[in-house]
């Protein structure tokens, strides 16, 4: 009996949040900036945005990027996907629709990935309520096609990505480090 339980809420939490456009403006960016910073503070927390993909071009082709070397990323994943010792070495950016009808960039550890549907665990919190209701920490599923970014990360102790994460340098160039 627990195991159909079991079965049922895996099930059930793995419902995906479909859309059309998945690349929909994300709307304007949170109020408040920390200080030397032009990351944008999310209601006071340490969380940080920044502005929609559309904004600069660079990230729109750092994104394109991503998606056109995704096919080789899920390959050299499916030989290896289980978690490193020290953490995760695999994780995919999610142009995630919002309830407004826009889209968040969140990160997901992938546990399923293939040429058409991702699944894993949202390792971000959203800055605002998505579509499918999901926050951190909840089981995810969405179309290969919603992927903005994907990284590799190593197993050494800074945790440096090996390849991918091509909107990493992008955000960081013209924003900074986030605090």
């Amino acid at each position: 009996m627990t195991s159909r339980l079991l079965l049922a809420a895996i099930v059930l939490t793995t419902t995906a949040c479909e859309q059309q456009d998945p690349i929909a403006p994300a709307g304007p960016p949170a109020t408040g900036s920390p200080k030397g910073s032009r990351w944008h503070s999310i209601g006071g927390s340490a969380m940080v945005a920044a502005a929609p993909a559309e904004a600069f071009p660079e990230l729109a082709a750092a994104m394109e990027q991503a998606r056109s070397t995704a096919g080789e990323a899920r390959q050299r994943w499916a030989l290896d996907p289980k978690p490193a010792v020290d953490g995760t070495r695999w994780a995919v950016k999610w142009a995630a629709p919002t309830v407004g009808g826009g889209v968040e960039h969140l990160w997901v550890h992938p546990t399923s990935w293939s040429r058409h549907r991702i699944e894993g665990w949202l390792v971000n919190s959203p800055r605002g309520t998505l579509a499918c209701g999901r926050r951190e920490g909840a089981l995810v599923s969405f179309a290969a096609e919603e992927l903005s970014d994907w990284v590799h990360y190593g197993t050494g102790t800074n945790g440096s990505p090996i390849e991918g994460g091509f909107t990493i340098p992008v955000l960081e160039t013209r924003y900074g480090q986030p605090h």
